[in-house]
């Protein structure tokens, strides 16, 4: 009988605290503004409930089913640590560093010597797999990470990272080696992002260390995307590489060279012609792909927020408005797949889906890069909205 009682009275607890969560979160602002920083909270909320004690992710979830999955992708652990960083920068809220330094110290355990002649320097794997990529994301979260702690070990650790980049690099700036295995064979697998990650990796890291090495590689490797990878790119085939836009944007700023400008006028544009506007149901407004996900569209957001303020800086009001314009669309989609307090209700497992951003509107599978990358975007559409209001 006393049994009975107490499992009562615990199951009565987790019924309040259930329903408490639930009618909190359902009191959302009112403003664009005040709502996408309300889910990005929310975001970094899920994200910390999802971490486990040895600093990995709960990578993917189906809200739905209450399922966790098993795969794990260390690239994109790298990319949301990063946002978490960001998350705690914006609201100083501890339980997103405490986190966040968490999946720093899984990060770092996934680190060790390169392969084959760079074996003195080092790399970050993804199991047996050292990408490009990864070394990039993973520079970016060490980076934050001393910016928050004032940990130079985390900046050491960065510097060993790019200078296996910068090692690899050929004269004309291409990035060749995007996938390495640990045994030193080579993958034939390019992807079109990670040279952008790396550029905005290296434009960072000359940013927190002065050292103008990496910023001459960041800028050989902008060129030849430019000049080379992308010279016969037109606005209905060139990539919408938002991280390229991020390290656009840092060039811009520090050489304000015109073909930076016109490359990201270039992707914009693409970025633009591509959304949902006109023609379609009233909820795919604003997103990308048929029918619109969610990550496509905050990736988008990402960039055209960092391209806004390349054209802010560049004194072209023009590209700005038509970056913000479809930045704005993008959040107010972006939101449409945002699990709050009501939705998170429909599903088994309320609490643990709460904070949650579905793949598509249809769907009910939560992936930690969905989750990152509105929370980077959202941060970033706040800021800029309120530097036009200041305006």
């Amino acid at each position: 009988m006393k049994k009975n009682f107490f499992t009562l009275l615990g199951a009565v607890a987790v019924i309040v605290l259930i329903l408490f969560v639930l009618v909190v979160h359902m009191q959302t602002p009112d403003t664009l503004e005040e709502k996408v920083f309300y889910a990005a909270g929310l975001g970094g909320d899920y994200l910390v409930r999802g971490i486990h004690e040895d600093g990995s992710y709960r990578y993917k979830y189906d809200v739905g089913t209450g399922t966790a999955f098993d795969s794990y992708n260390m690239l994109r652990h790298s990319g949301t640590t990063y946002a978490l960083f960001e998350l705690y920068e914006a609201t100083e809220k501890k339980a997103y560093l405490d986190a966040a330094n968490s999946a720093v110290a899984y990060l770092e355990t996934t680190i060790t010597a390169c392969p084959l002649e760079f074996s003195d320097m080092l790399c970050a794997y993804d199991g047996e797999k050292m990408k490009l990529g990864g070394n990039a994301l993973a520079i970016l979260a060490l980076l934050k990470q001393a910016e928050a702690t004032g940990d130079t070990t985390s900046r050491e650790i960065a510097v060993e990272l790019a200078a296996w980049m910068k090692a690899t690099q050929t004269s004309e700036g291409e990035f060749p080696i995007h996938i390495q295995m640990r045994d030193g064979t080579l993958d034939d697998h390019v992807s079109e992002y990670y040279p952008g990650e790396a550029i905005y990796a290296l434009v960072y890291l000359y940013e927190a260390t002065g050292n103008e090495d990496w910023l001459t590689s960041a800028e050989s490797a902008a060129d030849w995307l430019i000049d080379v990878r992308d010279k016969n790119e037109t606005i209905a085939t060139i990539s919408h590489d938002h991280w390229l836009l991020y390290g656009l944007r840092e060039l811009y700023l520090h050489s304000h060279k015109e073909k930076y400008l016109v490359h990201a006028r270039k992707i914009v544009d693409g970025i633009i012609a591509s959304q949902h506007i006109d023609g379609v149901p009233a909820d795919w407004v604003g997103g990308y792909y048929t029918p619109p996900q969610s990550t496509p569209t905050a990736t988008r957001s990402e960039g055209l927020g960092a391209a806004y303020t390349l054209f802010v800086e560049a004194g072209d009001s023009e590209y700005a408005t038509k970056a913000y314009d479809a930045l704005r669309r993008g959040m107010e989609f972006q939101l449409r797949t945002f699990i709050d307090g009501t939705l998170a209700r429909t599903y088994p497992e309320p609490v643990e889906a709460l904070g949650g951003f579905r793949l598509s509107l249809e769907s009910t599978t939560v992936r930690i890069d969905y989750v990152q990358h509105n929370i980077s975007s959202m941060l970033m559409y706040k800021e800029i909205s309120k530097e036009r209001l200041l305006d």
